[in-house]
């Protein structure tokens, strides 16, 4: 693994060629921590030989706002991962502006909600839209309108 600049973003290398397995880095911004973890050989087909990734810090060592991560977000974005509550000090992040800025670079996101699933009311409608308009993106090119699909989702789930 390697480190570099590119601008005023620190940028981290991870080479996955054929001398070792191909992996993943899960990222712990608050406490400061990465940890590896390998891919078997079917699952690593498809990755590139070497990826870049971004850790967002935490100033304060409690929080991550939004904008750090939006900061970060650019047109090379293919996925951003990040937790929906941090267990270490309970703050909650507004998962939806990340989701938005993730979305409005062409980029995936996932949350971690472990530790909230239950707890913390979600809006199980916009995650079907979220999911149908990028589905929608990546199989036909086309960008849905998500105000038509929430509308006619919504019609759909009252009168079930």
């Amino acid at each position: 693994m390697t480190a570099g600049s590119a601008g005023s973003r620190t940028v981290n290398s991870v080479n996955t060629g054929t001398e070792e397995p191909s992996f993943i880095l899960a990222l712990d911004a608050v406490n400061d921590r990465a940890q590896r973890i390998e891919l078997p050989a079917d699952q690593s087909a498809g990755f590139e030989k070497a990826m870049l990734w971004s850790l967002v810090p935490s100033h304060d060592g409690m929080t991550i706002p939004p904008e750090a991560f939006a900061e970060r977000i650019d047109s090379r974005t293919a996925l951003v991962v990040t937790t929906h509550l941090f267990y270490t000090t309970g703050y909650l992040q507004n998962v939806r502006a990340i989701a938005d800025a993730a979305h409005a670079a062409g980029a995936l996101c996932v949350i971690d909600g472990y530790q909230t699933c239950g707890c913390v009311p979600l809006d199980g409608l916009g995650m079907l839209v979220n999911q149908g308009v990028i589905g929608i993106r990546l199989w036909t090119g086309v960008d849905a309108d998500p105000a038509v699909m929430r509308d006619a989702l919504a019609e759909v789930f009252s009168s079930a």
